[in-house]
């Protein structure tokens, strides 16, 4: 291994020795893009500083974990705009060997982030090492985090306060000392997103993203062989339920839809990632979500072998201020650590 202080990325960047990516990217013009929520890169070096020379399409933001640190409510946010240039990711530090993670915390709507060098004037080492089991997150506007840092039950869901560092996704990750990936969209649902009818709101499916980097017609096809999940958390119902209990909707065709829906999300989960790979159906951050519960079971009881029901119940036990309607920090940090216990439960 070469003894380097700077690099830069081509065709096989998710090869190199230095820098772990973890999240749907691509590279465009020799940059590695991030586009969903929690996409990552890891590195470790020797040295008293890390500069990252990055820019994105529109004003979005990250923050960096940098050694041992793994509190989402004790690290900055950074913003990455459209002009930036080298940011300094770190500066200071004691002249010895550290890992700092870097993390996209808002979602794909408010820009992308383009990486383009990484530098330190020490000396980068060899890139950290990938967990042993590894986990997929597919859901809504929850596992966005969207409006985690708001106030109020009626603020508008900006970037400013959205931040994927402090999801129930990090959290149950964070517990579970797991790489994790994150497919995300604010409003869709498994088979009906958020809209004035249920006809516009069939546009809205989270099976367009799978594959794919994010949900943009002009988004880059993903290539999921890059990165196999052991297991894959999906919560995306909330947006279903509250479409499926407005009085227009004809109620079985729309249960028909999503249990046909469903299942095919489950069917190219298990015929892209392998027939071993463990599927959680999640729901119940917000009270939406509860309409559906008896077809998720539904669902869940017909792959016996994958698939497992899981129930958050931290609206109940935790509760308080819903900001920009929207589970708080405490209803999401409890719900993650809810979630690695029972992750957890499954291998015992």
């Amino acid at each position: 291994m070469n003894e380097i202080s700077s690099v830069s990325f081509d065709e096989k960047y998710r090869e190199n020795e230095y820098v772990k990516f973890v999240g749907k990217t691509a590279l465009i013009n020799n940059k590695v893009v991030f586009y969903q929520s929690n996409t990552y890169l890891e590195v470790n070096f020797k040295g008293t500083d890390l500069i990252i020379d990055m820019n994105s399409n529109n004003d979005s933001y990250m923050c960096a974990f940098i050694d041992n640190e793994t509190d989402p409510t004790k690290v900055n946010k950074i913003l990455v705009k459209p002009d930036s240039k080298e940011i300094v990711i770190a500066n200071n530090l004691d002249d010895k060997e550290h890992t700092i993670k870097l993390m996209k915390i808002t979602d794909d709507d408010f820009g992308n982030i383009y990486i383009n060098n990484i530098k330190t004037s020490g000396k980068l080492l060899k890139k950290p090492r990938y967990s042993n089991i590894k986990l997929e997150y597919i859901g809504d506007s929850i596992t966005c985090a969207s409006g985690i840092e708001g106030n109020s039950e009626y603020d508008a869901e900006t970037k400013e306060i959205e931040n994927a560092s402090k999801s129930y996704a990090y959290y149950a990750s964070n517990y579970l000392h797991c790489d994790f990936q994150v497919t995300c969209k604010r409003g869709y649902g498994i088979y009906c997103g958020w809209s004035d009818s249920v006809k516009n709101g069939l546009k809205a499916s989270l099976l367009s993203g799978f594959k794919s980097c994010s949900f943009n017609s002009n988004a880059p096809t993903w290539n999921n062989s890059l990165y196999i999940p052991d297991i894959v958390v999906i919560n995306a119902t909330t947006n279903d339920g509250a479409m499926y209990t407005n009085k227009a909707t004809d109620k079985k065709a729309f249960l028909d839809g999503f249990k046909n829906n469903y299942c095919l999300l489950i069917d190219d989960i298990l015929n892209t990632y392998g027939n071993k790979t463990i599927i959680v159906l999640s729901h119940g951050m917000m009270s939406d979500s509860f309409a559906l519960k008896d077809t998720i079971l539904e669902i869940a009881n017909k792959y016996p072998n994958n698939c497992y029901y899981y129930e958050f119940d931290s609206l109940t036990k935790i509760g308080g201020v819903m900001p920009a309607f929207h589970p708080n920090e405490a209803m999401h940090k409890y719900a993650g650590e809810s979630l690695g216990k029972f992750i957890i439960s499954i291998y015992e």
